[in-house]
């Protein structure tokens, strides 16, 4: 009898022990997902006065998706990229309008973002 009694104490002390530490647990998740939040707000603030900084914060979301496919091709490449890099490299950019693509591009190089290398009926892009 003293037994079981004992066997029922340890028992009640181990769930006792789990629920403290489930409950330690959710704690540090939630801590953990706080000082996630703040630094991806942070970090969104940093990227935003560098896009001012840069010039690119008032760029509109094509010439935004545009001048990314340029970078990217121009850090990984290390090459211009030529309109075929860029439409294929962007599946997003197929979707653009040719006329929109190339008013966009001529606006990225007018705003020394971009830099076209070539002649005017064929070229290749890079950043500037």
């Amino acid at each position: 009898m003293i037994l079981s009694h004992f066997a029922f104490l340890i028992v009640a002390f181990c769930i006792i022990l789990v629920g403290q530490y489930l409950e330690f647990i959710l704690e540090i998740q939630t801590m953990v997902a706080s000082q996630a939040t703040t630094k991806y707000a942070e970090l969104l603030s940093s990227l935003e006065k560098l896009n001012n900084r840069l010039g690119i914060s008032h760029l509109t979301a094509t010439e935004t998706t545009i001048f990314l496919a340029i970078a990217n091709n121009d850090l990984s490449e290390n090459v211009p990229a030529t309109l075929t890099d860029l439409v294929f490299s962007n599946p997003e950019i197929r979707s653009i309008p040719r006329a929109t693509l190339f008013r966009c591009l001529r606006t990225l190089a007018e705003k020394s973002l971009i830099k076209h290398i070539g002649n005017k009926r064929s070229g290749k892009y890079r950043l500037a």
